[in-house]
């Protein structure tokens, strides 16, 4: 703990790295929706996912403005943990109903996606050693537990200022690894090995990378996670890499330019928007995307812009007019239809 004062700490010892996180179970709010408002939370919520991580921040008992802005903070990256199969729950000794006026209060909280534990008893906070020994409230504190319950890393201090949510980001990067260093590949999950995988190639600093299909053996919720893990590392490290996938998603996610290749040979390429909206053959149109081809034939030009014959009338093409005058098809995405009301 760092202070720029003098303070009175718990004589409870903090649980620190390495010790397994205590067990509870705590009310907590995690709605606003009248009748939905509050469920029960234990420590078997750390422990019942394989795989996931867990943020535990706590906050003291003055809801001052620095509260509710990191509690936001906290809520507006929820993405980026959802991404480290992470999951977050805020911690406080005030009581459900309080943090349930919060909620229902304060626009920013209202649509919080973690829960927010209520420690009425001080029970837990006691036995983490968090509690200020005067008032018996909390100190501003952050736990990461790793996917067997045990305490990785843990941050408090007593100044009246918010934490840094890019900090535990950060941290929880260092620590999602470096807390399986002592352990063989064989024995790492699916997503780790792929981490492992990818940072062995990318410290060899190559000119170029190429990763074929680097996400096929995961299943379907790790694989999205790695892909956003995938492109935002490819960006940082600034290296080209070839990218070999039969997936649309990752291909039209990952990519700055795609080659679409039929029978071992590349039949067209371009940026993922082009593919998707103007693809130049008829396999890239069924290939990248779900769509709907209309056979027809052009029929002249209005104003410049092109006509096309098909069973259903004469459509103006708004895609490349040029592309219209030699297009065989006409290609429909779910998305291109609206349904309007006939009068």
């Amino acid at each position: 703990m760092e202070s720029n004062k003098q303070v009175q700490l718990s004589p409870q010892r903090m649980v620190g790295l390495g010790n397994p996180f205590p067990i509870f179970k705590k009310k907590a709010c995690v709605s606003i929706e009248k009748g939905k408002e509050f469920s029960e939370i234990s420590s078997d919520e750390l422990t019942n996912t394989p795989g996931r991580w867990t943020v535990m921040f706590w906050w003291p008992k003055d809801f001052t403005f620095v509260c509710p802005t990191e509690i936001a903070a906290f809520n507006k990256a929820i993405g980026e943990f959802t991404d480290r199969n992470t999951q977050v729950i805020g911690a406080s000794t005030d009581s459900e109903y309080v943090h349930v006026a919060w909620r229902r209060d304060h626009a920013d909280l209202k649509d919080l996606k973690f829960p927010m534990l209520a420690d009425t008893s001080k029970s837990l906070s006691e036995e983490l050693g968090i509690l200020t020994a005067d008032e018996k409230v909390a100190y501003r504190a952050t736990y990461i537990i790793d996917p067997d319950g045990i305490v990785r890393w843990v941050s408090a201090y007593d100044l009246s200022v918010g934490r840094s949510v890019d900090e535990v980001l950060r941290v929880l990067e260092m620590v999602g690894l470096s807390a399986q260093a002592d352990r063989p590949a064989t024995m790492l999950s699916g997503g780790q090995q792929q981490r492992v995988a990818l940072a062995r190639a990318i410290i060899k600093k190559a000119k170029l990378l190429l990763l074929d299909e680097p996400l096929s053996n995961l299943d379907a919720k790790l694989r999205e996670q790695m892909r956003s893990e995938l492109r935002a590392l490819q960006r940082q490290v600034a290296t080209t890499t070839i990218y070999v996938t039969h997936d649309q998603d990752e291909a039209l996610s990952l990519s700055d330019r795609i080659a679409v290749m039929q029978g071992g040979k590349v039949i067209e390429t371009g940026t993922p928007l082009d593919l998707y909206l103007r693809p130049r053959s008829l396999f890239t149109a069924r290939f990248i995307g779900e769509a709907h081809l209309v056979p027809c034939k052009l029929a002249g030009r209005v104003n410049g812009v092109a006509g096309v014959e098909t069973r259903f009338g004469k459509i103006a093409a708004c895609g490349n007019t040029e592309l219209a005058e030699r297009a065989t098809h006409l290609m429909v995405r779910p998305e291109h239809v609206q349904i309007v009301d006939a009068t």
